[in-house]
């Protein structure tokens, strides 16, 4: 028979059917049911089973819903059902295990969904590329690992409760607990293995980006001053020397881009590797990046290359142009010295041979005249600017000079030629000898003149120039010429003579034709003679003036760029007196040369003025603006040391003055402010308060030094630039700011001083008072020698109750003083009245405890006392009834001593047991509660220690997002850790009520200084994540409105950049108003919005710290300048419009009506028939006048109109105005030119037909039509009336005057442009009404030698009129 026992829960029915199937499966009796002792085996899928018949027989049974336990069946049944009934009570035990334990799991899966909630939108947002965004982002990460890490000993409990609640719980229940088990952790794991992947993925990311910027930012500033290097490279030189130099240079430079290429290579490579990691719009961010660097990357490289391969094809070419021009200038000096000094006779066979030679030398240079041009022409190509001008003028110079050598061979070849033939022609007759001969000379002279004359003419067209070297290159080519003249005078002398000897014996007609001959040779003779002398003589005389500019100008230049450069690296005037006097002292010296180098300026400008009197076009500009920039220049330096030496002169004295105040009230200030930190007497005592009443005064009697430092410090800043600008500034600030900073301290300070002092004497009566009864109470009730319990104990507790009852006004009273204390004195005195307070209110709370406590302690163990004795007086009542009974008296006592001894010992046993298993639970309680605060004390120490590392918050949106995101996290992880604070509070307020003052004064201490931390702590994570919630709500906003309102701008700007010129035309000219009307409308509609931006920017900016200030700063003035910017510009464009579009109209009428008019009047004076003087011309002619009266106005408005419509519409528009204005001015023009002919032609058909008999009445008649007729002319044609004399008028006068002057010459409006230069005006006057910028001339009598020139060019006399109103 089997040995089992089912013991299902109590359930009868399971019991039964057990019993059967197990009866039934071992074809055996019903099983029996005996008493044995629980064995759990739930976690087995079958159970063993033993046979008492045989007990090496083992079968497994399965069951399902129950509990077997084997056991030997000799046992008592009772005893099994005790066992049921036993189990039976921990059922409802467990069921409450399982309600806590699936409440901690509802808590979990909470807590599991909100972190699953920040994790999926950290997720939303990728990992950044930024370094600042991804630190943000990887911090962030961090707290969000550690708030997961935090958790996992909870996760943990769970897990080991689940195993504990599975193996007492019945299986339907411990499926679900697994099921939910399942679930849970299956979250659980995914949520570990998202944090700690980001968090890896981020940690690769970050050191991704600072490989990336710390290979990508030194290229970038690399690259920047590679740029600069080669941006800041002069032209290509032309002198071989200086190029091999920049060669060189140049070639470091090339090897410094070759060997960062492989550093270009790598920061790609690490940008690329970066890239695979970034997302979103920090691939195009990083991409761009990228792209830039390789494009500037292959710029600089581009351009050094380039810059070396022109520098390699231009050396050898610079050399081969030295050499030739050398050989070529040596060659025509050694000639041209030859040339000017031959002394062997004219025709000679020596100088046959001397011209001979120097005829096959030239056809030997022609080599190097080819290689001189060929290779110069490729070196300007290569070599731009100054050098290719210098190369441009050496080839000028040596080719003039190389075909002057030609020309003057060729004059001496032509002498040698004639000689020859005179020679040949001697066996002639002398008659015919004499004639062909003088014929040939004639002719040969004739065209040696034509050749010399056109030489001559060349050289006219280039007058004589005022620079050095070209001077002297035309004044050797001039003594040659002169040379060349010189010598051709015999021949000539020797032609007049033979002349002369002709026309003796020639014939009356050949003498004429001879005289006619030799008058218009020798006329040409002359001339040539004369201007070769004269040119000769004048470049002589430059070249001297030329030679003493140089001499005077050169060294003042080089002086006056020392003295610039002195000023220039002066250093901004110094607050620092010593220093100032040591400035002064150096800046006379300078001052002084300037000074003495006046004469020498003079001197310079005199010299420079002598030689304009001989300089011609270009030249006449060039000099006087190397005068103008020498005046200007000294005029500037000694205007510049002048005035640096007056603001020293100004500023030294002040700079004492302020050094001296600003000290002492400095050492002042310091004092004051030490003692006002470093009070040595109690805050709120009648000592502070006088003491700050003598502080109070001695502010105030500082007072007037404040203002008289102040004072000074402005009269200084007057002087002061840079730098010291803002020093002085940023003194007298933190001057004023200090001593209003400790007026207004020592006024407030002594105001809460006298608010206090009843106050603080209020808390310190009530303090005192109550530490003094505190510690009375602590010590009795820590040494208190009375019996536990007893009416003694009873009376003490009941006295200590009366007398908290009788201190609560006291504590009412501290509170209340103690908080208005703390109100008028923060800071250090705060802490410790709030110290005292809450010591004291503790220490008020904890005796209240204890009293209560020990109270209720006295009354239960009163109470247990006198349950004690009810049950002896019960005991003994029974054993003295049996005593009686059995009538045993002298066994009573006997048996009762010892029983009522039993009883007593008992009982002081069972209190010894009390007390030590008290004592054993409360040092168990304190060594875990000290364990406790031990952890959370770690985990405030680094918690701490994170919050400090935290970094301002930005004004960057993403920025802020990610730090926003991060205190969160950080909130959060504080605020999962308050139950824990909370359950520490509240087992310290537990332990504290049971534990001795000792010990209570140690765990009061733990705690205040833990929870001060965690106090701090608290409220630090929350304003900080209130601070970031408030600028990231800002930030929003700026950039909401922002954004928004640069795209925009941005719009508008392109609008308006598209916008076309102003047409003339006035129907599109409306159109465009129009159209112009809705954008400045739209600008100023976008007003509020601009300001809304501004206004969000500035809310914003308060917030903002660090280099994020400057940031929105320069985003919001930028902002503003644009819209400012582009209101400007619509606005001047509208009133534009508005100025133009009624001239447009008046315009385009006057134009109509003068083209309809003038093509009408053209038509009639093409198709008028030439009958001379008839009545009917005489009467067109008439009509003509009236209707040129009649359209002056028209002409008026058109010119008046057309100027400015040109003014308000440049470009096009303009072009088409002036051709219309030009094209009509010039038709009225000819119509009066052609009516003026019309009128001379009828004055002489009136004369002849006067002298064929015309009536007299008839012929005056039309002479009067002629005269009035060309009197109207003469008015067309008058200059503008002065205003008043010429000498009195005043510079702005004159200037109105010629630009009037110039328009009604030319009959149109004009631009001071050169090429609409009048004809009157002087060559050698800029065309300008206003000085030129240099000029430094007197200019209002240029401009009276211009107005003199045009009435002396028109033959005119100056008109005076009151006023200018032609």
């Amino acid at each position: 028979m089997a040995s089992v026992i089912c013991v299902p829960g109590n359930n009868e029915a399971i019991l039964l059917e057990v019993g059967a199937k197990v009866s039934a499966k071992f074809q055996g009796p019903p099983v029996g049911y005996y008493e044995a002792e629980i064995v759990d085996i739930l976690e087995c899928v079958e159970y063993e089973v033993s046979f008492e018949d045989n007990p090496k027989k083992k079968v497994k049974v399965g069951a399902e819903k129950v509990q077997f336990f084997i056991k030997d069946p000799g046992k008592k049944v009772h005893s099994l059902k005790r066992k049921v009934s036993a189990q039976g009570k921990r059922i409802p035990q467990t069921q409450a295990q399982v309600s806590e334990w699936e409440a901690k799991v509802e808590t979990l899966s909470e807590w599991l969904s909100d972190t699953e909630e920040l994790v999926a939108n950290q997720l939303q947002r990728p990992p950044s590329s930024q370094l600042k965004i991804i630190e943000a982002q990887l911090q962030e990460q961090k707290l969000l690992k550690r708030l997961v890490d935090d958790k996992k000993p909870t996760v943990d409990s769970l897990k080991q409760e689940a195993k504990q609640l599975s193996s007492i719980a019945d299986p339907g229940d411990r499926r679900n607990i697994q099921q939910q088990l399942t679930d849970l952790f299956q979250r659980w794991d995914a949520l570990t293995i998202n944090t700690t992947d980001r968090k890896q993925k981020l940690e690769d990311i970050l050191e991704a980006a600072k490989d990336f910027k710390d290979a990508f930012d030194p290229l970038v500033e690399w690259v920047e001053a590679t740029e600069r290097k080669l941006s800041s490279q002069q032209p290509i030189t032309t002198d071989p020397a200086k190029m091999e130099a920049d060669t060189t240079e140049h070639q470091v430079i090339t090897k410094d881009i070759t060997d960062h290429r492989a550093a270009v290579e790598d920061a790609v490579e690490t940008g690329n590797s970066l890239l695979t990691q970034a997302t979103g719009d920090d691939v195009h961010v990083i991409q761009e990046r990228l792209d830039i660097l390789e494009d500037r990357y292959a710029n600089i490289s581009s351009t050094a290359n380039g810059r070396q391969q022109r520098l390699q094809q231009a050396l050898p070419l610079a050399r081969k142009f030295k050499d030739a021009t050398e050989k070529l200038s040596d060659w025509l000096d050694k000639v041209e010295a030859d040339m000017g000094t031959a002394e062997v006779a004219a025709g000679s066979e020596q100088e046959q041979e001397i011209f001979r030679e120097y005829k096959k030398q030239v056809d030997g240079h022609k080599h190097l005249v080819a290689n001189m041009n060929e290779a110069g022409a490729k070196v300007m190509e290569l070599s731009p600017g100054e050098g290719a001008r210098s190369v441009e003028h050496k080839i000028a110079n040596i080719n003039q000079r190389y075909d002057s050598v030609i020309a003057a061979l060729s004059g001496k070849n032509g002498d040698s030629l004639n000689v020859l033939a005179q020679q040949e022609e001697e066996g002639l007759t002398q008659t015919q000898a004499q004639v062909s001969e003088w014929e040939a000379k004639v002719e040969t002279l004739s065209e040696w003149l034509s050749d010399t004359e056109e030489l001559v003419a060349n050289q006219l067209q280039r007058p004589p120039s005022s620079q050095l070297k070209i001077i002297e290159a035309q004044l050797q080519e001039q003594k040659l010429l002169k040379r060349l003249v010189d010598d051709k005078k015999p021949t000539v002398d020797s032609l007049k003579q033979e002349a002369k000897q002709l026309s003796s014996i020639a014939d009356p007609g050949d003498r004429r034709n001879i005289q006619q001959q030799l008058t218009d040779l020798f006329q040409r003779w002359d001339a040539l003679t004369i201007n070769t002398t004269d040119r000769k003589q004048k470049l002589e005389d430059i070249l001297e003036a030329a030679k003493d500019f140089k001499d005077a100008f050169d060294p003042l230049v080089e002086w006056v760029e020392a003295t610039e450069r002195k000023l220039s690296s002066q250093q901004p005037i110094t607050t620092d007196p010593a220093k100032m006097e040591a400035d002064t002292t150096e800046h006379q010296v300078i001052t002084k040369d300037i000074t003495d180098h006046r004469a020498a300026v003079e001197d310079a400008v005199e010299t420079g003025k002598s030689l304009l009197t001989q300089a011609t076009g270009d030249d006449v500009h060039v000099i006087q603006e190397r005068l103008d920039i020498l005046e200007d220049r000294y005029a500037n330096i000694s205007s510049t040391a002048n005035g640096r030496q007056q603001r020293l002169q100004q500023a030294l004295p002040l700079a004492r003055k302020f050094k001296d105040a600003t000290e002492k009230l400095s050492d002042w200030l310091d004092k004051v402010e030490a003692d006002m930190g470093t009070a040595e007497v109690a805050a709120g005592s009648e000592q502070e308060l006088e003491r700050f009443r003598v502080i109070t005064k001695d502010i105030t009697d500082h007072r007037a030094a404040v203002e008289d430092a102040v004072e000074t410090g402005n009269s200084l800043l007057t002087q002061a630039t840079g730098d010291d600008v803002h020093v002085i500034q940023e003194r007298l600030g933190i001057l004023e700011d200090r001593y209003a900073n400790i007026s207004s301290t020592a006024n407030g300070r002594q105001q809460r001083l006298q608010q206090a002092l009843p106050l603080a004497r209020k808390f310190k009566d009530a303090t005192e008072k109550l530490s003094d009864w505190l510690d009375k109470v602590e010590a009795d009730m820590g040494t208190a020698e009375v019996a536990a319990g007893s009416e003694q104990e009873q009376e003490i507790f009941r006295e200590y109750k009366k007398q908290v009852d009788g201190h609560k006004h006291l504590v009412a009273n501290m509170n209340e003083a103690g908080a208005k204390v703390m109100e008028l004195s923060p800071g250090e005195g705060t802490r410790s009245v709030e110290h005292k307070i809450a010591n004291i209110n503790q220490r008020y709370d904890s005796v209240i405890a204890a009293v209560q406590h020990r109270l209720e302690v006295i009354q239960a163990h009163c109470a247990d006392i006198k349950d004690t004795t009810n049950r002896m007086d019960s005991e003994l009542s029974a054993t003295q009834a049996r005593l009686d009974a059995l009538e045993l008296e002298e066994d009573q006592h006997a048996h009762i001593e010892p029983l009522q001894t039993q009883v007593d010992t008992s009982g002081l046993m069972a209190d010894l047991e009390a007390v030590n298993d008290r004592w054993n639970s409360l040092a168990s309680k304190v060594s875990e509660w000290e364990a406790k605060m031990e952890t959370l004390s770690e985990w405030l120490s680094d918690t701490e220690e994170l919050v400090t590392n935290q970094r301002p918050p930005s004004s960057q949106l993403k920025i802020i997002e990610a730090q926003l995101q991060e205190q969160k996290l950080l909130k959060r992880l504080v605020d999962d850790k308050k139950p824990k604070v909370d359950s520490l509070k509240q087992e310290a307020k537990q332990l504290s009520s049971i534990a001795d003052p000792g010990d209570r004064r140690n765990i009061q201490q733990q705690l205040t200084d833990l929870f001060q931390r965690w106090d701090a702590l608290t409220i630090n994570t929350a304003d900080r994540k209130q601070k970031l919630e408030d600028i990231l709500e800002a930030a929003k906003d700026f950039k909401d409105a922002f954004d928004p309102l640069v795209e925009w701008v941005e719009a508008t700007e392109r609008k308006l950049s598209s916008q076309q010129p102003i047409t003339t035309d006035p129907a599109k000219m409306e159109a465009d108003t129009t159209e112009h009307q809705v954008i400045t409308k739209d600008i100023t509609d976008h007003r509020a919005a601009v300001e809304d931006a501004v206004e969000t920017g500035k809310s914003l900016l308060t917030q903002a710290t660090g280099d994020d200030v400057h940031v929105i700063q320069e985003r919001l003035d930028i902002l503003e300048d644009r819209y400012a910017n582009i209101s400007s510009t619509a606005n001047g464009r509208q009133q534009r419009l508005q100025q133009a579009l009624p001239l447009a109209r008046k315009f385009k009428d006057a134009t109509e009506k003068l083209s309809d008019w003038l093509d009408k009047v053209e038509a009639d004076m093409a198709t008028a028939e030439d009958a001379a003087m008839s009545e009917q011309e005489q009467e067109i002619f008439r009509e003509y006048k009236k209707q040129v009266d009649e359209h002056k106005h028209l002409v008026a408005n058109m010119n008046e109109a057309g100027a400015k419509v040109m003014e308000l519409s440049p470009g096009e528009g303009a072009r088409s105005v002036e051709h219309k204005i030009a094209n009509i001015n010039q038709r009225y023009d000819s119509v009066i030119a052609a009516l003026s002919g019309k009128n001379e032609d009828s004055l002489n058909v009136s004369a002849e037909q006067e002298e064929e008999g015309l009536p007299q009445t008839q012929a005056q008649q039309l002479q009067e039509v002629i005269a009035q007729l060309r009197r109207e002319v003469e008015d067309l044609r008058r200059l503008p009336e002065l205003p008043r004399k010429l000498e009195d008028m005043s510079q702005d006068e004159m200037r109105t005057y010629v630009g009037i002057l110039v328009r009604n010459v030319l009959r149109r409006p004009f631009k001071w442009k050169e090429e609409e230069k009048p004809p009157f005006w002087p060559c050698d006057i800029p065309f300008s009404s206003r000085r030129p910028s240099g000029n430094t001339t007197n200019w209002s009598d240029k401009m009276r030698i211009v107005i003199k020139a045009a009435f002396t060019y028109y033959d005119q006399k100056p008109v005076i009129t009151r006023g200018m109103n032609n």
